[in-house]
This record gives C-alpha cells, structure tokens and sequence, in this order.
C-alpha cells in the first residue's frame, strides 16, 4: 500500500468529507484546529499599497524597469506603444513577464502599476 499523501489547500470548506474509493478525506480547519481561523484579507485595489511606490506619470519609469502590477504580479516596462483597439489608436504600456508573455496596460489604468520596491532588480 502506497505512503499517506498530504496536501494543503485553500477553500471556503465549513465541514470536511471523505472519498473512501479515492483515498481522499478532507478535513476544514475547524476539523483540523478545533476552531475557525479568522484571515485578514487585504483589499488588492488602493489598500494597503505603498504611497511611495505609486506612479504618478510616465515620465518615472524608465525601459527594463521592473514594475508590479496589481492583478498580475513583477513583470517590465517596455515602453509606451500605440495599439489600434476596436477602430480607435490608444496608447498602452507594454510589461513582459515570465516566458516573454506580454501584457498591455492602457494608460488610463496607470493606477494599476507601481515602482518594484523588493530586492535587487534584476
């Protein structure tokens, strides 16, 4: 017979359950830790960023940069491109990500990206 497996996981869970043909049993963590533990969640828009790390124009970012953004994590400036979106031009910052994935940020939502403020940038 095979070792138990354990894995964690995060879930809106009030009562665990068991899955006997699967080996699978799944305790809440008020089943595990006797009582419900109670996580402060931070709102991801405007609480709690760092006023320091805020853009306020463009002129602050320079090429290369890392820059967070605050649905999809680290990435990099690229620059500032002009995309045509529906008929219209519209100017969009263009962030890099893991693997060359690209993401383009429309000016207006500036709001959404701060400076990097971790450890060495590179």
């Amino acid at each position: 017979q095979p070792a138990p497996r354990l894995a964690l996981s995060v879930a809106a869970l009030s009562a665990g359950f068991s899955l006997p043909r699967a080996g699978i049993t799944v305790l809440s963590e008020q089943e595990l830790v006797g009582e419900r533990v109670r996580q402060e969640r931070t709102r991801r828009r405007g609480a709690a960023r760092d006023p320091e790390a805020v853009l306020r124009d463009l002129t602050e970012l320079s090429i290369g940069a890392p820059i967070v953004h605050v649905d999809h994590g680290v990435g990099r400036y690229l620059g500032l491109i002009t995309l045509d979106v529906g008929g219209s031009a519209g100017e969009f910052l263009a962030l890099e990500y893991a693997k060359g994935d690209k993401l383009y940020v429309p000016v207006a939502q500036l709001g959404l990206i701060s400076r990097y403020s971790g450890a060495a940038p590179e």
